[in-house]
């Protein structure tokens, strides 16, 4: 998505296993975006079922951003550049691991 606010707009409107959220998005911040996603999921805007795996990257390391994008809801936080196995293994993980 362009930026957040579109990518938050496709998570409600969409099923997806898997999305990847950058935290530094224009419009919305990523962490915005999931926060938006899990508070419209509890007022029920979202029809209930599973929920996308959702990979937040971003290409600030610090310990402080890891511990925001997973207290806003993200279920994995990767650091830029990314490694193409980093993704795949995140991304696998969850379709393999669907019920």
């Amino acid at each position: 998505a362009e930026n957040g606010a579109v990518g938050l707009k496709m998570m409600l409107e969409n099923k997806y296993n898997t999305v990847f959220m950058d935290i530094d998005m224009p419009v919305m911040n990523g962490d915005e975006a999931i926060r938006e996603y899990w508070k419209q999921c509890q007022e029920g805007r979202k029809e209930e079922g599973k929920h996308p795996k959702i990979i937040m990257l971003t290409g600030n390391i610090t310990d402080a951003d890891r511990e925001m994008a997973l207290a806003c809801g993200a279920d994995e936080f990767l650091t830029k550049p990314v490694v193409p196995k980093q993704l795949w293994d995140a991304a696998s993980w969850n379709v393999y691991n669907q019920d």
